[in-house]
Order: C-alpha cells, then sequence, then structure tokens
C-alpha cells in the first residue's frame, strides 16, 4: 500500500510538471505581437529551427530510401537508378520556388528588420558533366520580392541565374546572383517612397523528396540596395524554400 502511495505521488509530480511546461508553452506561442519592431534575434532563431527541421526531415528521408535500396540489393542497377532522383530531376525543364526567410538590415536607423518573401519561376537546363550523369544545371527566370518589416515595404521584381551541382543522389547545392528592381514605401509620411537596384549573391542546400519535389535552406544571402535616392545598405537574408517542377 505504502510503495503504491509513494507511485501516485511521483505520477502526480509528474503530471504537475507537465503541466506546468505545456502552460508556459502556451503563452509563448499563443502570446500576442504586441511590439511595433521586429527583433532579428528572434527572425534568425525562427529561421533556425525551420531550417534544423528541414535537415531532419530530408535526413529521415533519405534514411527510408537506404532502407527500401539495401531490401532490394538483388538488384543494384535497377534500385540505384531509382534512387537517383537529383539527376532525374534535372530532366525537368520548368522550376516554380516559394521562399521564406528573414530580412535584416544593418546601419539604418529609420529601416528595422523584417521578414521576406520571395516567388520565382526558371527555365532550367542540365548539361553534361565528366562523370556524364547530368547533375549539374543552370537556371535562370523571373522573381518577384516583397519584404516587411514594421516601417517599410520593399517590392522588387528581377532575374535569377542560379548554377546547381549534385552532391549525391538526393542532395544538391546551388550558387547564384539575382538582379532586380526595388521599390521602398515607408508608413511614416515623412519618408517619401524611394526607387533602387538591388544585387544579390545566394548560396542554397538542397534535398529533392521526389523529382519533381525539393525543399532547401539559403543560409547565405546577401543583398545590396542602391540608387540615386537611396543610400547604399546591405540586407542579410538567410531562408527556407520549397521549389515544384511540374515538367
Amino acid at each position: 500500500m505504502q510503495r503504491a502511495h509513494d507511485d501516485g505521488k511521483i505520477a502526480s509530480s509528474h503530471a504537475h510538471g507537465n503541466g506546468i511546461v505545456a502552460l508556459r508553452a502556451a503563452r509563448l506561442f499563443a502570446a500576442p505581437l504586441t511590439e511595433a519592431k521586429v527583433n532579428s534575434s528572434h527572425l534568425i532563431a525562427a529561421w533556425v529551427g525551420v531550417s534544423v527541421v528541414v535537415v531532419a526531415t530530408s535526413a529521415s528521408a533519405q534514411s527510408n530510401t537506404f532502407s527500401t535500396s539495401g531490401a532490394q540489393s538483388n538488384d543494384w542497377s535497377s534500385s540505384t537508378s531509382q534512387a537517383n532522383r537529383q539527376e532525374r530531376a534535372n530532366k525537368r525543364n520548368l522550376g516554380l520556388g516559394l521562399s521564406l526567410g528573414a530580412l535584416v538590415i544593418g546601419g539604418r536607423w529609420e529601416i528595422a528588420n523584417g521578414g521576406l518573401l520571395g516567388l520565382d519561376v526558371v527555365w532550367r537546363r542540365a548539361f553534361q558533366t565528366k562523370d556524364a550523369d547530368r547533375q549539374t544545371r543552370i537556371e535562370v527566370g523571373g522573381l518577384g520580392r516583397l519584404g516587411f518589416t514594421p516601417d517599410a515595404v520593399l517590392l522588387g521584381a528581377g532575374v535569377p541565374f542560379r548554377v546547381v551541382m549534385g552532391l549525391d543522389t538526393r542532395w544538391e547545392t546551388a550558387v547564384g546572383i539575382e538582379l532586380s528592381y526595388t521599390r521602398m514605401a515607408f508608413t511614416e509620411p515623412f519618408f517619401q517612397s524611394r526607387n533602387g537596384f538591388t544585387g544579390t549573391f545566394r548560396w542554397d542546400f538542397g534535398f529533392v523528396v521526389e523529382p519533381a519535389f525539393s525543399i532547401g535552406m539559403t543560409p547565405l544571402g546577401l543583398s545590396v540596395i542602391a540608387g540615386d535616392s537611396i543610400r547604399t545598405f546591405v540586407a542579410y537574408e538567410p531562408g527556407v524554400w520549397i521549389r515544384y517542377s511540374p515538367i
């Protein structure tokens, strides 16, 4: 009887502790957004969290592929061809991309940090490598950018150019540049809207879930925004993205 009583006390203590943790979590995620400024450290922390989820999901999917390949070891050539989804993805010619990231601006007191939403449509062309595995391609097309902060909205349209290189049957990396026209509109009437041009360098790291679908992150994205009516400034733009190739 005494042991059962002790077990009951321990279980009650655990339940109480779990209840406190759940209450704290609820307060954290349900707290209203009352601050006027966007905290850049929170944005970067959120990007890191999403990136970890992307990598974990990718690793889990790759582990499942390895298990399937092991079960089909009697037909190695067939399983290898089936698993090389990066090579098969290169045969698709149209790409649609959606990205979400942070917009961290330094040295400009009148522009707070915020977020960035991007949309691109690209034509894809694979070309032969020395290994004849067609794991490299170029992408060029059009893009739209929407930057949003508590103080300003940045609208942009331009042209992206990327070189995508396969690392293995599922992983790939890309380097690219983007040139775009930018319109900056401020929420305060004291500041007039301004026009400028943006040059962006990006390094992407992606995982091919299926030949037509991939996910990834941009650990390094740097934009330089300049113009006759804009004092030149640099923005750091880490983010995550998804891409779909219908054909």
